[in-house]
């Protein structure tokens, strides 16, 4: 590839770096789990440290661990994802954990897109969000 694709932080404003949201899916045992000794043990078994810089990152998964993010050979195999983007993810924000707010995220990201192209003013923008974040509630 002549120009391959480069991974970093976020931009910075007035001096200082910006923070993202992260946080995911996750790994969890439904409370209706028909074998809850045996998913308490697989999780756990990802959750090691050898896991997520191993097999976990190598068979599609994004680590949680900083072991996978520091891993030399992960961050080559990911073209330098892991080591370009390391301080963002550690300085991100944990994501909000109620059930309203990944819709929240997706329609205030509409509406933030729409300020951006210039559609629609900053008041009309900040007032959409308001409401979807009431809505989210």
């Amino acid at each position: 590839v002549s120009r391959p694709l480069r991974y970093g932080n976020l931009v910075g404003l007035e001096g200082r770096p910006l923070r993202s949201i992260v946080g995911g899916t996750g790994l969890a045992v439904s409370s209706s789990c028909a074998h809850p000794v045996f998913a308490v043990d697989f999780a756990c078994y990802c959750a090691k440290a050898e896991v997520q810089r191993g097999l976990y990152a190598l068979s599609g998964g994004q680590p949680a661990r900083r072991e996978g993010w520091t891993s030399p050979e992960l961050d080559r195999i990911a073209g330098g994802f892991f080591s370009g983007s390391l301080d963002s993810h550690e300085n991100g924000l944990l994501r909000p954990r109620y059930d309203g707010y990944v819709p929240l995220q997706e329609q205030a990201g509409g509406v933030l897109q729409q300020y951006l192209k210039g559609e629609i003013l900053r008041e009309k923008a900040w007032q959409q969000i308001q409401a979807h974040y009431l809505n989210s509630l």
